[in-house]
């Protein structure tokens, strides 16, 4: 069986890379990135010719960025990719396709992150054997998520341990997957025939306030009631980008959570806590 994997230097990617050569060592891994970082083979999807890859089995995209940048917008690297994906099938021998989303991605979200990974998805799962992977936020280390808590918990440093915050931010429920679990599942689906969409979330639901209760020091909350920092948010990610831009600013006013039975079947056991990790990378130094 021949792999490719799209993005596998990426967060995800390389989680992936390794379950794959884990579960199928007789098979031939192509593990694909713009740079060609590493061991990957270096491909641009968008440039280069993808007869380069050859006949392929089963292709994982796990392309997706999280901040738009100068030369690679939302639409381009979601929707963008997954046309090409799709316009290029034939060339590389129909393999089943395996695209990495997000929880919650809907085309009409408000979010510019959201509905670009949701119109990719829903084009995507117009054709035969493919499958749409939707995990929530993903525990990997030093995850974005964990950096921004950081942030906050340093900011509450300089305010003698206050922290003004989003009253509805404390309040929004997540439900984190671990990586590894992430990447078992997406290696197992390559062989299970599994189609349309498999949303992947870990056993607790929890929120922002109580990942901030366990750093290794109190804080204490001011919050803002959702009119308040509606008005404040255009200054402060002007201001301050690298604490919050607006998109991510949508993204912790929204609730993240799905039923996770589909996991536990592709899996055939329960999924696993991800209280430690938290614990474990919120009392770790910078």
């Amino acid at each position: 069986m021949r792999i490719v994997v799209l993005g596998a230097s990426g967060q995800i990617g390389c989680l992936v890379v390794k379950q794959l050569e884990k579960d199928f060592p007789d098979s031939q891994i192509i593990a694909c990135s713009r740079a060609g970082e590493g061991n990957s083979f270096k491909f641009a999807p968008l440039k280069d010719n993808w007869e380069l890859l050859g006949k392929v089995d089963v292709l994982i995209n796990c392309i997706g960025i999280i901040k738009e940048e100068k030369n690679l917008s939302f639409q381009k690297a979601h929707q963008g990719i997954t046309a090409k994906i799709l316009e290029q099938m034939q060339s590389i021998g129909n393999p089943r396709l395996i695209q990495i989303s997000v929880l919650g991605a809907v085309g009409n979200s408000p979010s510019k992150f959201m509905s670009t990974k949701g119109k990719a998805d829903e084009h995507l799962l117009q054709n035969k054997n493919t499958l749409v992977i939707r995990p929530s936020i993903v525990c990997t280390p030093n995850t974005m998520m964990v950096r921004k808590i950081k942030t906050l918990f340093r900011m509450s440093r300089y305010l003698g341990t206050y922290l003004p915050i989003p009253l509805h931010f404390l309040n929004t429920k997540i439900q984190p997957v671990l990586g590894a679990e992430l990447a078992e599942i997406i290696s197992r689906t390559c062989v299970q025939k599994i189609d349309g969409i498999v949303n992947v979330t870990g056993p607790e639901i929890i929120n922002l306030k109580e990942l901030l209760c366990l750093l290794p020091k109190k804080i204490r909350f001011i919050p803002l009631l959702k009119k308040v920092s509606d008005l404040l948010i255009k200054p402060i990610t002007t201001f301050f980008p690298s604490l919050l831009n607006q998109e991510q600013y949508k993204l912790l006013s929204k609730e993240n959570v799905a039923d996770n039975a589909l996991c536990e079947q592709i899996l055939g056991r329960k999924m696993g806590s991800t209280l430690g990790f938290w614990k474990r990378e919120l009392n770790s130094k910078p």
